[in-house]
């Protein structure tokens, strides 16, 4: 055997015992003329001591940070006052008795301690260096762990893991494909999968019941913060089940997942239906961590003069409102800055209020009636050092930027009412009209079934973008 324990495990149980440890030197220090030197692998940190007198001294003394190295030796207690007790093998340390140099190292681009910042872009080039840090490590050993948890989860409710191809044939799905050519048939390509959908319904009607898989998708889309080019899902399909029996398994696997992680989360999960949840949150995937809900104030101004909200009005537009409350004073360069980014996702301007004094103060105070002011508070509880946001548009068209008004006030807030906070979104609707391809098409995916109760309008043209 290359090693007889690994940098992480030995104590004071150990004490007398010949080791053989290998790993890579995170520091060298020389304290008269002794060389005390931290060796480093996946499991933990060892000290390991060098003395003037060992045959492998000169050898020991050219070694530099991350070379990787074998030693062998006996394990004894370290002098009274010396331990470390941040450390599970602080007690101990091993006296070398031989040193082998298994490679040698380049000065690194950067250090392996996790104080160093260091741009992303140095860390993606130097991965191999990256991912030696304790954190890179505990996320990659954490995403290990919790693959076999949700496995032995979903082992113990009947699934079977089935593997499903990733050289496979176009579906049409919410993104574009990634497309590999084949050799032996020139001019025709193979796409990545952009999700298991076709396979697990195939294994369905072929009565394997209950499948699983910890699927990897690929989606040629432009990245953002939630959407990269690969991702790992965990993609399940059951028979012969209702909505709340999906509910029901998906909860005690979050459950399970979160517990071997050690968090407590609240179940069963909130429900709500999309169109309430668009409602008051602008977007159907809300943190509902914060409040913040979104308000319709359309009837507050059917005899406005604001000319904006009349014209929006006789439109059968809306108007909405959110109350930021008071943690936060947006200052005008803020209020400015908020309305231009609302301005490149569709919006046309944004209206602010503010409470001070107990006097409202606003872009359009000098518009509002009394009658438009006293409902404008009760409405939207504003108090002392509130300030409020208002939009206007189509009903479709603020739908492109009030969730986005919405998570922009988030940003200013640190304090959640919560840690977690799951949400069930009930109630999708199944098709929505693309104006510029004139015709509809799936919200989600053609695989999505209507409401049993809702087939009927697939008929009905006028119902069309009203199915669920």
């Amino acid at each position: 055997m290359m090693r007889t324990h690994t940098c992480g495990e030995l104590n004071i149980k150990n004490q007398g015992e010949k080791v053989t440890l290998c790993g890579w030197v995170d520091s060298k220090r020389n304290h008269g003329g002794v060389l005390f030197i931290d060796l480093r692998d996946l499991y933990g940190i060892t000290q390991i001591v060098i003395e003037p007198n060992n045959n492998d001294f000169s050898k020991a003394e050219k070694l530099g940070n991350e070379y990787v190295v074998r030693i062998k030796g006996e394990v004894r207690k370290r002098p009274s006052g010396n331990e470390n007790k941040n450390l599970p093998t602080g007690e101990i340390e091993v006296l070398v008795d031989e040193l082998e140099i298994l490679n040698t190292s380049a000065q690194p681009p950067f250090a392996v301690a996790e104080y160093i910042n260091v741009s992303e872009e140095t860390r993606l080039k130097y991965r191999y260096i990256d991912i030696r840090r304790e954190t890179m490590k505990k996320n990659l050993i954490l995403r290990s762990k919790i693959a076999q948890v949700a496995r032995n989860y979903l082992y113990s409710k009947n699934f079977n893991e089935i593997e499903t191809p990733i050289l496979t044939k176009s579906t049409p799905e919410g993104a574009r494909d990634f497309l590999v050519p084949s050799r032996i048939n020139p001019g025709k390509f193979y796409a990545l999968p952009q999700s298991p959908q076709m396979f697990k319904q195939i294994l369905m009607a072929s009565g394997m019941d209950r499948y699983f898989q910890l699927a990897r998708n690929f989606r040629d889309e432009d990245l953002r913060s939630d959407r990269q080019l690969e991702h790992t899902q965990i993609d399940l399909e059951m028979s012969f089940v209702d909505e709340k029996d999906v509910a029901n398994i998906v909860e005690g696997l979050m459950k399970e997942i979160f517990k071997f992680a050690g968090e407590k989360i609240e179940t069963p999960f909130i429900e709500m239906e999309y169109d309430e949840v668009i409602l008051k949150y602008g977007t159907d995937k809300p943190d509902i961590r914060f409040g913040y809900e979104i308000k319709d104030i359309t009837k507050i101004f059917r005899e406005s003069g604001v000319k904006i909200f009349k014209q929006i009005i006789e439109t059968n537009g809306v108007i909405r409102a959110i109350n930021t409350g008071n943690l936060y004073q947006y200052s005008r360069s803020e209020i400015d800055k908020l309305t231009e980014i609302l301005k490149l996702n569709g919006a046309k301007g944004l209206v602010w209020i503010k409470m001070k004094d107990l006097k409202l103060e606003s872009s359009i105070k000098k518009f509002l009636k009394e009658n438009e002011i006293n409902s404008l508070i009760k409405t939207l509880e504003i108090k002392e050092g509130d300030t409020v946001f208002i939009a206007s548009d189509d009903r479709k068209n603020i739908l492109k930027y009030i969730g986005i008004l919405r998570n922009e006030i988030i940003k200013k807030d640190k304090n959640p009412k919560k840690k977690w906070a799951f949400l069930w979104v009930r109630h999708f609707p199944l098709l929505e009209y693309k104006v510029d391809e004139n015709r509809y098409d799936a919200t989600h995916n053609p695989f999505t079934a209507p409401l049993p109760e809702e087939i009927h309008k697939l008929d009905i043209k006028e119902e069309l973008e009203n199915i669920k």
